[in-house]
């Protein structure tokens, strides 16, 4: 009996619990981080969700329903390895003067963690 077929699926299946360990859980809990900080958790719908520039750091958008029941509109946000998440104020319509500051630096920590061609 050839016993390689055994030893190709025993390979597969630690590549594959390689892959889960490195890329899926780490997503998984990004996910459930930012999902945190959300009127309505189970509404949420990711986009353009990638590993950044630094290590540890993803970034991406988030949508989800707002208290009224509706989908506001993509957001983009920066999820650090200390699990602390910071999203785009400016995706928020009219803002004030710290407002404008606060998006001039999500701005630049965009630029430094996830790169300027999003």
């Amino acid at each position: 009996m050839k016993k390689w077929p055994i030893a190709a699926c025993a390979a597969a299946a630690v590549a594959l619990a390689g892959y889960a360990v490195a890329v899926w859980w780490p997503v998984q809990q990004m996910k459930a981080d930012v999902r945190q900080h959300l009127n309505d958790p189970e509404s949420a719908q990711f986009n353009q969700v990638f590993k950044g520039n630094k290590e540890g750091a993803f970034c991406g958008e988030v949508n989800a329903r707002n208290r009224m029941g509706g989908y506001v509109g993509f957001t983009r946000f920066i999820h650090f390895p200390d699990h602390d998440i910071k999203f785009d104020p400016t995706d928020r319509g009219y803002m004030s003067e710290d407002e404008r500051q606060s998006a001039a630096n999500f701005s630049v920590m965009w630029h430094g963690y996830c790169g300027a061609g999003y």
